[in-house]
């Protein structure tokens, strides 16, 4: 019997493949196959998925290499390390757009450049003990506290106005430096987009300028 077939979409029930017995008018409804990922990851779940196994990665060295942060040669070599790694890492998403099948190196950046973050991070906190100490106000309440004229719980007053200033301080600047490189990246996103370039290469061309201005800023 003649038939025909035709994929629509059924609330409820999504993309459902419908055969038409063109003689009986008799419609037969079947599933659409599901496209799996190696492991049996869901295509959308896919960055979500990626993004828990660098939190997961993240718990495990936060806890190996937070203590290193207390010792001066470390602190800047891992500061360094994680963000160049970090930012190098970013960049790489230049070459996704090159084929679809490089879907698994995108996530496999993601990792990298998400721990390598969270990495950076807890180096760059490491500072703040070192910089509150050395502020002129906690200095001050040190030298008071030392011959009498201060107390000593004057030293710990200062030291968490100083810590909460230079907290403040640090994530002004960092959401006025991520909020800089946003706008950079849609202006470069959309004037690309104008002159007739893939939606894809658009996006690895973005990303690869996040980890340009990560690197650039983080060696400075």
């Amino acid at each position: 019997l003649p038939e025909t077939e035709c994929v629509r979409c059924v609330e409820g029930y999504g993309s459902r493949i419908i055969t038409l017995d063109s003689i009986s008018g008799l419609q037969t409804h079947r599933g659409t196959a599901t496209l799996r990922l190696p492991g049996g990851i869901n295509p959308t779940s896919f960055f979500f998925t990626m993004v828990s196994i660098s939190v997961v990665i993240q718990a495990a060295v936060f806890i190996s290499v937070g203590s290193l942060g207390d010792y001066a040669n470390f602190r800047r070599r891992g500061l360094v390390l994680a963000s160049t790694v970090g930012a190098l890492a970013t960049c790489c998403y230049i070459v996704v757009p090159i084929s679809p099948s490089l879907y698994w190196l995108g996530g496999v950046l993601l990792i990298v450049a998400n721990v390598c973050l969270g990495i950076s991070v807890v180096f760059y906190n490491s500072y703040l003990p070192l910089m509150v100490d050395d502020s002129r106000e906690v200095q001050a309440a040190r030298a008071a506290s030392a011959d009498g004229s201060g107390r000593e719980e004057d030293v710990t007053t200062a030291q968490a106005a100083m810590s909460s200033e230079f907290s403040s301080r640090g994530l002004m600047w960092g959401y006025i430096g991520g909020a800089a490189c946003l706008i950079l990246s849609f202006v470069l996103v959309t004037a690309l987009s104008l002159a007739g370039m893939s939606a894809w290469w658009t996006l690895g061309i973005g990303c690869a300028l996040s980890g340009v201005w990560w690197l650039a800023f983080s060696l400075y």
